[in-house]
């Protein structure tokens, strides 16, 4: 009787494993599909701003039963769910929002319009969609949704090749997701397929959980199939090039990761904080011992150093205009700022309460706000050119906003944070992966500006690096889109104080409850 109940209590469990993962799978085909046709041209119908607010983050209860049922926790993953219901699932729920026009944001607009103007003959880095040269590209359907017309594009060559594809292909914001969407299934295949050959361990369950935790991650399918962000294309290749430079054995391969490597850095600059580890990381199997590894490295990082320069060749006419709009995006924007936003703000008020009350040579006190002058650097700054109009004079730029001057501090002290982190991956972690993904972490954990599709790019490498941090950032991020709400309804684009505190304090905490995992080195490949 007793020999027989264990395998009887496994039958069980197996079955009853089985059929929560495939209430799961359902579950989230059931919500994208509300979600999706309630705002898809299919349907005259509309949900409102917090039922789509509430429907996305409802889509996260099967996904995380899933992976805790799959035992995403432990150095054993059991996997029951069949490969095909997987992969089905993943592919209908980003045809579901693949259909659907895009709400969340408006960024793929502006791929679109990128796209037409390189179509065009016109270098997309030299004017403003607002600029009267382009003038005649405008339209109704992709013009009046245009984010940011005063500022030149911030997308650097890799996305624009993309976009002009779209674009000599006719398409708009469909098409371009959908190519997207097939740039992602070819990354996911093929990283698939080479774990499953060079990876020793990494067996069908480990695999299976990798999967779910990606492709069948709410953040990254909605955030790829309905808004239509550039980022997986970035994402996708630096995992693939990573995998490529820790496992590949030729140096066919090895060059091949060297230019994914280049072409996700040449699509959005994220992949650049890898350099320092894929340089001073620990050796790999294939790097026997200094000068193999020596070589190795940098014929990898040759290799992305020239697909990033053949990317920017054809746009160099730009001139100082290539950086332009990058640069206004990364000096002033903020948005989801939880522990900068803190600093700048704790910074402004020290300030206020300390500055004396009578103004100076240095100091002007205006109402509740403050200007600092640094008077001595007026003479450098005519000469090097930093200057700007000011009551119709042209003045040198030696004065500052508190704010302006606290949030570069601010800045400052984040760039430390994320130097330590980089640190501790090289003299600790000395995991490739693990180590990118640490980074990456830290630093939207301290950036000014934290969009939900940033955090998505924590989900591949999460997918093979165990990170409870990142995977409760996935979902902590959607209230973000508080501030959509209260813009759509005209209020202004800021995420409540209570919802910086809820977000980032689940993150820190679960960072803290498992630094073992998120910091120590746990992994599933």
């Amino acid at each position: 009787m007793k020999s027989g109940a264990a395998p009887a209590g496994r039958n069980w469990a197996n079955a009853h494993g089985k059929s929560l993962g495939l209430g799961a799978l359902i579950s989230m085909i059931l919500l994208s599909a509300l979600l999706a046709l309630m705002n898809s041209p299919l349907l005259n119908a509309r949900l409102s701003d917090s039922a789509v607010l509430a429907l996305y983050g409802a889509l996260f209860l099967p996904w995380g039963l899933l992976i805790w049922r799959s035992g995403a926790g432990s150095t054993e993953p059991k996997f029951q769910i069949r490969w095909p219901h997987l992969i089905a699932t993943g592919i209908i729920v980003r045809v579901l929002f693949l259909a659907a026009e895009p709400l969340l944001s408006d960024d793929i607009f502006r791929y679109v319009w990128d796209g037409r103007v390189a179509a065009q003959g016109i270098n997309p880095f030299l004017y403003p969609p607002d600029s009267d040269a382009l003038s005649h590209l405008r339209d109704a359907s992709i013009w009046p949704h245009i984010n940011h017309g005063s500022v030149s594009t911030i997308y650097p060559p890799g996305a624009q090749f993309i976009f002009h594809l779209n674009a000599l292909l006719g398409g708009g914001t469909h098409l371009l997701r959908a190519i997207f969407l097939v740039i992602e299934a070819v990354a996911v295949g093929s990283a698939g397929w080479i774990l499953s050959r060079m990876s020793a361990g990494f067996d069908t369950a480990r695999l299976k959980l990798a999967f779910s935790t990606y492709a069948l991650c709410p953040l990254v399918f909605v955030e790829t199939a309905w808004s239509g962000h550039l980022d997986v294309v970035a994402w996708m290749t630096l995992i693939l090039a990573l995998i490529l430079m820790m496992r590949a054995s030729t140096k066919r391969a090895l060059l091949l990761g060297g230019a994914l490597f280049g072409a996700s850095i040449a699509t959005k600059f994220l992949g650049i904080l890898a350099i320092p580890l894929i340089l001073l990381g620990a050796r790999s199997a294939h790097e026997p011992n200094f000068a193999a590894a020596c070589i190795r490295r940098l014929s990898f990082l040759a290799v992305a150093a020239a697909i990033i320069a053949a990317c920017y060749l054809p746009y160099m006419s730009a001139g100082p205009k290539l950086f332009s709009g990058f640069g206004t995006y990364a000096s002033s924007w903020q948005s989801n700022a939880g522990p900068f936003r803190l600093g700048a703000d704790l910074g402004e008020y020290t300030l206020l309460q300390r500055a004396p009350e009578a103004n100076s040579d240095r100091l002007t006190r205006s109402e509740d706000k403050i200007i600092l002058h640094f008077s001595r650097l007026d003479e450098p700054a005519k000469r090097l050119g930093f200057t700007r109009m000011w009551q119709g004079q042209e003045v040198p730029a030696t004065s500052f906003a508190a704010e302006q001057v606290n949030h570069t501090l601010t800045k400052l002290v984040a760039a430390f944070l994320v130097g330590l982190a980089m640190l501790w991956a090289i003299l600790v972690r000395r995991d490739l992966l693990a180590g990118t993904l640490l980074i990456l972490l830290t630093l939207f954990f301290v950036a000014p500006v934290v969009h939900p599709w940033y955090v998505a790019w924590l989900l591949p490498f999460a997918a093979l690096r165990r990170s409870p941090a990142s995977l409760t950032f996935a979902p902590a991020v959607l209230l973000a889109y508080l501030a959509w709400i209260a813009a759509r309804s005209g209020a202004s684009w800021q995420v409540p104080a209570w919802a910086l505190v809820l977000e980032f304090g689940a993150v820190g905490l679960v960072a803290w409850w498992f630094a073992g995992d998120d910091w120590g080195g746990a992994k599933l490949m």
